[in-house]
């Protein structure tokens, strides 16, 4: 199956998981009770989708202890994640938990850096995130311009890395470059050059200057 198709299949089993657990949760009292079936769902899902699409014969090859650490904080980062938000939300409401939630990047960088724990925020910015169709990386030279995007999430880590590889590449290094046979799919719907994007750009620009 193509990078598009296990995308697009992401996407609406994501989807499908998200609007079946709000229903299956709204009835529960219990926020531990929602954590607990939520975690054994994602268990169930995952580990079948993994058997039946994984080469499960070279596992038993590997060392376990990765494995039993990584599934470890996955689980304690989803159960304290999803009680806390539980009981978040049958206290004061999803309304007003999301506005909290926007406040933990202020926390933790306070706990990771003390230093800066009296320094003034002035701006903080949150939205969507920028995909590509078959959620890679996009990075190449096009017309002179040399490009690296698409990250999809993942910037953090994979932009870091991909500075030092584009600098290589921009030195004659081709092979530096692991995403270089990687083309851009646009999605279907407007054709021909973006001439919307002017628009939009004038747009974002006035909210700028009024907001």
């Amino acid at each position: 199956m193509s990078g598009a198709a296990w995308a697009a299949a992401s996407g609406v089993g994501f989807g499908l998981f998200q609007a079946l657990n709000a229903r299956a949760m709204s009835n529960l009292t219990s926020a531990y009770t929602a954590t607990f079936l939520q975690l054994v769902a994602a268990t169930a899902v995952l580990g079948g989708v993994v058997s039946v699409t994984g080469d499960l014969g070279a596992v038993t090859e590997l060392d376990p202890r990765p494995f039993l650490m990584f599934a470890l904080s996955g689980l304690v980062r989803f159960a304290l994640g999803w009680t806390t938000l539980s009981l978040s939300h049958s206290r004061i409401g999803a309304a007003r938990t999301s506005p909290l939630l926007a406040t933990g990047p202020f926390f933790g960088l306070a706990r990771t850096f003390p230093q800066l724990s009296e320094a003034r925020i002035d701006y903080c910015w949150g939205g969507l995130v920028d995909m590509t169709l078959d959620r890679m990386v996009k990075a190449g030279q096009h017309d002179g311009v040399y490009y690296s995007m698409g990250y999809a999430g993942h910037g953090v880590q994979m932009a870091t890395y991909m500075g030092r590889q584009m600098a290589e590449y921009m030195s004659g290094v081709p092979e530096a470059n692991i995403w270089r046979d990687f083309t851009f799919r646009r999605i279907p719907g407007p054709f021909g050059p973006p001439w919307f994007l002017p628009v939009a750009g004038a747009y974002y620009k006035f909210k700028d200057r009024v907001s």
